[in-house]
């Protein structure tokens, strides 16, 4: 009887030992989980930070006014553009004559140009850390070059399509040509977020294509339509689309120049410079 007591004993304690183990390995797991969130909410605090502290935004109409012209090359398809350091940098499209460009922004002259790869269909470009971070459309690769020799000195690859770029303090902005916005650290080009953008009715604002930040709003030009879409960093919604039909009319080449693309912003100057993809003209404008 004794030695059965000892037996039954012995059980009950293996018995309330397993169980101890598995509420330990539960609440271990339940540990890491929430510690996956809280990292994760962490991340996407830090960005959300950062965009309410630190863009300043100005109060804007969306109303705009011409207030000169330069030429722009017929023969560029264009898909980014830029304004850095007293130059216009731009990158064209189509495979086999995609390029980058450095232009005067006084006469439209075309002072620096490098053909790309023939394999590689540029998309968007931005400026950062003195280097050109160049998209491609369907190779999901992001050229780096330096800004003064045009040299390529590294790549990074991503997922998907490339379309436009801009800088936002610590961040990238790219599209892919849908409604989404995806965010991406420099360094590695790691995407960290991305938000949707949707019009009015609640739809989504499709052909998102170069993008440019200034006076704390992201423009985006839209495919197919001689149109700029304001998008707020912030809140991550549509602010207003203006429309710039009215600068396709005075284009001489107006019967076969395509989609109104290219978006550079003078801040100094406080003025944009507006183009598109074989457009004669390049608009210099003012948007208050």
């Amino acid at each position: 009887m004794k030695l059965l007591y000892l037996i039954l004993l012995f059980s009950l304690s293996c018995t309330d030992s397993k169980q101890n183990k598995s509420q330990e390995i539960n609440t271990q797991n339940i540990t890491s989980d929430n510690t996956e969130k809280s990292q994760s909410n962490i991340t996407n605090s830090e960005i959300n930070t950062y965009d309410n502290q630190e863009i300043e935004q100005e109060n804007l109409n969306f109303t705009f006014q011409v207030l000169g012209t330069i030429p722009h090359d017929t023969k560029a398809y264009t898909q980014g553009f830029v304004f850095y350091n007293g130059y216009l940098y731009e990158s064209t499209g189509q495979y086999g004559r995609s390029s980058l460009r450095k232009i005067s922004p006084l006469s439209g002259e075309i002072l620096k140009k490098e053909s790309v790869n023939m394999r590689y269909f540029a998309e968007g470009i931005e400026v950062y850390d003195n280097k050109l971070y160049m998209l491609t459309w369907q190779n999901s690769l992001c050229k780096v070059y330096d800004i003064e020799t045009f040299n390529e000195v590294k790549e990074f690859r991503y997922v998907g399509e490339g379309w436009g770029l801009c800088f936002i303090k610590n961040y990238f902005y790219m599209s892919n040509g849908s409604n989404v916005i995806q965010v991406i650290e420099p360094n590695e080009f790691k995407v960290v977020d991305s938000f949707e953008v949707f019009d009015f009715d609640g739809f989504p604002v499709m052909d998102i294509n170069e993008l440019e930040f200034a006076k704390g709003y992201i423009f985006a030009n839209l495919w197919l339509r001689d149109k700029i879409a304001i998008i707020d960093p912030i809140k991550r919604k549509l602010v207003n689309i203006i429309d710039f039909s009215e600068l396709r009319k005075q284009l001489r080449n107006q019967r076969i120049a395509e989609t109104m693309n290219g978006i550079a912003y003078d801040k100094e100057n406080d003025v944009f410079y507006l183009t598109g993809k074989n457009w004669d003209t390049t608009f210099i404008v003012k948007i208050k």
